[in-house]
C-alpha cells in the first residue's frame, strides 16, 4: 500500500495474498526497507498517536542483507536503533526459506523487543 491502512480482515487477507506472490530474486535490502517504514510510522507526539500510527513492524525476508546503504549486520542494527530511539517501534523478524540469515534476524528482533520466527521452505509436492 502507499501508506498505512487499518488492519481489517480484508486488508490482512490482501497482505497475505501479496506475500504469497513474492518471488525471491536474490536481492535483499533490509536497511532501506526499514528506513522507508520508519518514514511512514506516523507516531505523532508522545501525548497523541496518529490514527494509523505503527508501533510494530514485521520484517519478512528470505536472505541476507546484500543491498542498500547499510549491509553489515552489526552496523545495520545500530543504525536502526538510532532511527528508532524516538519511535520505539517493536520489530518482529520472519525468516522465509532456508537461506534466511537467522542469527542476524534473531538479534534484530531481540534488540527491538520483537520475536524471530523461521519458516522453512516447503518440500516440493510430487
Amino acid at each position: 500500500k502507499a501508506g498505512p491502512v487499518e488492519a481489517t480482515a480484508a486488508n490482512k487477507a490482501a497482505a497475505g495474498n501479496w506475500i504469497e506472490r513474492i518471488v525471491p530474486e536474490g536481492l535483499t535490502n533490509i536497511f532501506d526497507a526499514l528506513v522507508r517504514a520508519f518514514s511512514r510510522v506516523g507516531r505523532g507526539s508522545a501525548e497523541r498517536l496518529e490514527p494509523l500510527a505503527a508501533d510494530t513492524f514485521y520484517l519478512l525476508t528470505d536472505g541476507h542483507a546484500n543491498r542498500g546503504e547499510v549491509q553489515d549486520p552489526t552496523e545495520l542494527i545500530e543504525e536502526l536503533a538510532r532511527l528508532n530511539r524516538h519511535h520505539r517501534v517493536i520489530i518482529h523478524a520472519v525468516g522465509l526459506g532456508n537461506d534466511a540469515d537467522g542469527g542476524f534476524l534473531r538479534a534484530l528482533a531481540e534488540r527491538f523487543g520483537g520475536r524471530y520466527v523461521h519458516i522453512r521452505a516447503r518440500k516440493p509436492e510430487k
